[in-house]
Parts: C-alpha cells; sequence; structure tokens
C-alpha cells in the first residue's frame, strides 16, 4: 500500500486534525524514505452505544464510552507503527456496525463484526 506523504506538517504531531494547518499537495514518496505524518480517522458505525479502544504504535490513544456513530481524527507522527480500532457494543452488535480507518483520506481497512461480536480494524503505517 502506497500512502502520501503531506509536503508541510503541524509541529505537534498528535494534536486533533481539526487544529492542524492545510496539509498542502501531496508528494511522491520513493521507496526507502520515511512517510507520513498521516492524517488518520478511527471510524466506528452504527447506532446505540459502544465501547472504542483506538491505539498507535501499541500505546493507547483513548478508551471512550460513544454513541455511534462515532469518529476521532488524528495526526500521526511518520514513525507511529500499527494502528488499531477496536470497538464492541453492551448488546449485540446493530446493523451497520463497522469500523474503518482512514488515512490522508484513503480508507485503507474496513471490517464488520467477528463472532464475538466486536469490530477490529488495524494497519501498519510504516
Amino acid at each position: 500500500m502506497l500512502l502520501r506523504r503531506a509536503t508541510t506538517g503541524p509541529a505537534d504531531p498528535y494534536r486533533h486534525a481539526a487544529d492542524r494547518p492545510d496539509a498542502g499537495p501531496s508528494s511522491i514518496v520513493t521507496p526507502g524514505q520515511p512517510q507520513g505524518p498521516y492524517r488518520v480517522s478511527y471510524e466506528v458505525t452504527g447506532t446505540g452505544r459502544a465501547s472504542v479502544l483506538y491505539t498507535r504504535s501499541a500505546s493507547v490513544t483513548g478508551i471512550v464510552s460513544v454513541t455511534l456513530p462515532w469518529r476521532a481524527t488524528l495526526t500521526l507522527d511518520a514513525d507511529v507503527g500499527e494502528v488499531t480500532l477496536r470497538a464492541l457494543t453492551p448488546q449485540a452488535p446493530p446493523d451497520g456496525f463497522a469500523c474503518r480507518l482512514v488515512v490522508d483520506g484513503e480508507t485503507v481497512v474496513d471490517s464488520t463484526p467477528d463472532e464475538s461480536g466486536a469490530v477490529t480494524c488495524q494497519v501498519q503505517l510504516d
């Protein structure tokens, strides 16, 4: 998977994207060059309530109880590594319950409930 690299980036790579200045045009990344920063949207669809865990580089970014649909958008450093989103509902999963990771405006992974009723989306960004 080839992801675009922004030509400008924020001074604080973990602040919310809403606070981020315009990234400007993207540039082509050649193999071997570090990629990023990445604008990552963690998204969970459906109705009702869910518990959501989202991570970056194997460290917990947030654990929240939310009303669906839900989304959090962060700008992450080039060396972010693995990005994970996991959500579960207290009841049987509602219709449309799914997760999605969007990186720089492109959906890179989406998932529907597994046999336990949870949804998990995961991608490696390095």
